[in-house]
């Protein structure tokens, strides 16, 4: 139930969700979520409240609800010959989904350090941990990938404490590859909760948020070691032709020296300065 409840505040963050709709996913799920303080009931009011029109016409406006010798009917307001649609109390209450309470049950489940804070009106704050010696910090958002990458790398430096920011949102994620990328060199990981978040245990998948954005900065640190390295190569190469230059020059003013007098010299073996003499360029 929380994956869809997710999915549709997702749509509209302000979602008010009907108890017979909520009844009909999971009668369980319904008991436990409003235990847990994650369903927020609110109370009916008649003289605002309307009904889904589920009658066949083409308009679908919204019933009024009007109570009638103590029971409760939907009216159709623009067609008074359609017949009323009797309702119960299930119809009518209906409930919020409280984002604050699921989320420091995210927090108690996976023992994340820090408080649950807005960071911003459209992002909570719900916690850190430290992993493999880095400090992930943990943010909400309803809308995060239709998002600007300024304002999520805005995020990264509000939360400048952390190494890594996670930035979920309830079920979508970003798809484009390069934002994707100008996120991580930001060191910003954007996912989703309905893929990192067991909602049997409510524990995050550390490793599985990770996996990705710990392969791309290894990647990134192989590259930087395999151009050092190249660099290195190179530097040696030039070294070794500068000093069989100079062997093979000295060589050339000292005919009378050996191959062993001068390798003590230059502190190499007689067969380096046979080569270098033979061949100063290679």
């Amino acid at each position: 139930m929380i994956a869809w409840l997710l999915r549709e505040l997702e749509k509209n963050p302000t979602s008010v969700f009907r108890k017979r709709d909520l009844l009909k996913i999971s009668e369980r799920q319904f008991e436990e979520l409003r235990r847990l303080g994650f369903l927020t009931y609110v109370q009916p009011d008649l003289n605002s409240d309307t009904y889904p029109c589920s009658q066949p016409c083409d308009k679908t406006c919204p019933m009024d609800i009007a109570e009638v010798e103590g029971k409760l009917f939907a009216i159709c307001p623009n067609d008074s010959e359609l017949d009323p649609i009797s309702l119960d109390r299930d119809d009518l209450d209906k409930y919020t989904f409280c984002v604050e309470k699921f989320l420091e049950h995210v927090r108690t489940a996976n023992k994340l350090d820090g408080t649950l804070h807005k960071i911003d009106q459209d992002y909570l704050y719900f916690g850190s941990e430290i992993y493999t010696g880095r400090r992930l910090g943990f943010v909400f958002g309803f809308t995060v990938p239709r998002k600007s990458v300024l304002e999520l790398t805005g995020l990264k430096r509000l939360c400048a404490g952390d190494d890594f920011l996670v930035v979920f949102s309830p079920v979508s994620m970003i798809e484009d590859v390069l934002l994707k990328g100008r996120l991580h060199h930001d060191k910003i990981i954007q996912t989703s909760l309905a893929s990192s978040l067991n909602f049997q245990t409510y524990e995050l998948s550390i490793e599985k948020i990770l996996s990705g954005a710990v392969a791309r900065e290894a990647a990134e640190t192989g590259q930087k070691n395999n151009k050092g390295r190249r660099k290195r190569g190179r530097k040696k190469d030039q070294k070794i032709k500068t000093r069989n230059r100079q062997i093979a020059e000295f060589k050339a003013n000292n005919s009378g020296k050996t191959y062993k007098e001068i390798g003590q010299k230059f502190k190499v073996s007689a067969e380096v300065v046979r080569k270098a003499c033979n061949n100063p360029d290679n």
